[in-house]
């Protein structure tokens, strides 16, 4: 639900991650407050099919394949979002992926490692990177939303370090831009 007495009709959502689970739910959510939606994801199918159900229920939303490993595909993300609705206001670093590796950690493909990275921990610099600069310059009150995890979060679970390591990344990470956010008001 909405904060009471907030208005956020007209307002712009981009989800990172939004053909399915979390991201998608954030659409929805979104969508209910009357905002406008840009999910992205790396999968066409699952992205065109969360655009579809989202217009189905009445929001006004796109679709951008985004890849968000890489900076350059988040700024196309960056400047869709403003060709098509001219503004943004929040933005959700919510990509992610499981980690692929099993076993004792000393087994771990190093390519394990890199995969989880370049998805929940760049995804959520390369997010920061193309989106902060533009909401500073245009937006008062925008948000950046990154999706952490329990596990690494709060605590690893130690039958997945890759993915543990990341989502305590992206905690350490959300918490430094909150401090450099507020200490330039």
């Amino acid at each position: 639900p909405a904060v009471k007495g907030q208005d956020f009709t007209g307002k712009v959502a981009v989800i990172t991650g939004g053909g399915g689970g979390i991201g998608k739910a954030m659409g929805e959510a979104f969508a209910n407050e009357g905002m406008k939606i840009v999910l992205s994801d790396v999968f066409q199918p699952s992205l065109d099919a969360a655009v579809e159900e989202l217009r189905g229920q009445g929001a006004d939303a796109i679709g951008v394949l985004t890849d968000v490993s890489k900076l350059e595909s988040v700024e196309g993300l960056r400047d869709a979002t403003v060709d098509h609705f001219g503004r943004v206001d929040v933005v959700c670093n919510n990509a992610g992926v499981a980690s692929g590796a099993h076993g004792k950690l000393w087994e771990h493909e190093i390519n394990d490692w890199r995969y989880a990275f370049s998805v929940h921990v760049y995804g959520v610099i390369n997010g920061i990177n193309a989106f902060v600069p533009w909401l500073l310059e245009h937006n008062d009150d925008g948000h950046i939303v990154n999706t952490s995890s329990h596990n690494g979060g709060l605590a690893p679970v130690a039958a997945s370090p890759t993915y543990a390591t990341c989502k305590a990344a992206v905690v350490t990470i959300s918490e430094c831009l909150f401090g450099q956010l507020r200490a330039i008001g």
